[in-house]
């Protein structure tokens, strides 16, 4: 998946002739498809297995990062890529939560996939258009430990808020007489994309009026 996601990022992008860049796109694609088809039996053992069907989330995001990493380069709009991502988020929560559709569910998967690979693709390469050159490991090394420590208060938050609202059947969850309940935790995580949005348009705003060039292409400085 990994040399898949290189190939349709870089190969096409080092071609000049716009007809030979349609080519050797369709060359990869039909390669791609031909490798989905070699491998549609693991892929059907995927999909019919719960702890399985979940890798969609890493197979996303290692065929996507590339691509994504890639079209910032070339195209830009990273704060409108952050939008986008934020958007995906809550469509997959939503998708896995309220409905009990299995195409839902696996689009869900995808779609959490790509917007873990698209939100960092935009969002990492954004930071030294915003923060000045000799203080960019500060800032890298800051946004890592926030990260972290916000990803082991949040998974414990996240838990503790799921006992909570199952708190009457946990005995019999625990016995596995019962599921839990996923619907205030993924309403919660809904709520925080919706945030998310908010952030990346106030940064949107924030770059109009700045000029730091999260629009632009990679190496491309605003006019001013």
């Amino acid at each position: 998946m990994f040399i898949f996601g290189l190939a349709f990022s870089l190969v096409p992008s080092n071609i000049k002739s716009r007809a030979n860049k349609n080519i050797s796109m369709l060359i990869i694609f039909a390669a791609f498809i031909l490798f989905c088809v070699l491998l549609r039996d693991t892929f059907k053992l995927w999909f019919s297995n719960g702890p399985k069907t979940a890798s969609l989330i890493p197979l996303g995001t290692i065929l996507f990062t590339p691509i994504f990493g890639n079209y910032v380069d070339k195209k830009g709009r990273g704060a409108s890529l952050m939008i986008l991502g934020s958007l995906l988020l809550i469509f997959a929560h939503i998708a896995l939560s309220l409905f009990s559709v299995k195409i839902l569910a696996y689009l869900g998967l995808l779609s959490l996939g790509i917007a873990f690979s698209l939100v960092p693709a935009a969002m990492w390469p954004s930071v030294a258009k915003i923060v000045p050159e000799n203080r960019l490991g500060t800032a890298y090394s800051s946004m890592f430990t926030v990260q972290n420590w916000g990803l082991g208060l949040f998974f414990w938050g996240i838990g503790a808020v799921l006992d909570l609202a199952n708190k009457e059947n946990l005995t019999a969850i625990r016995a596995g007489e019962m599921t839990y309940n996923y619907k205030i935790p993924i309403f919660i995580l809904v709520m925080c994309g919706i945030v998310s949005i908010f952030l990346a348009y106030k940064l949107k705003q924030a770059d109009k009026k700045q000029g730091y060039g999260l629009e632009l292409p990679s190496g491309q400085k605003p006019s001013k």
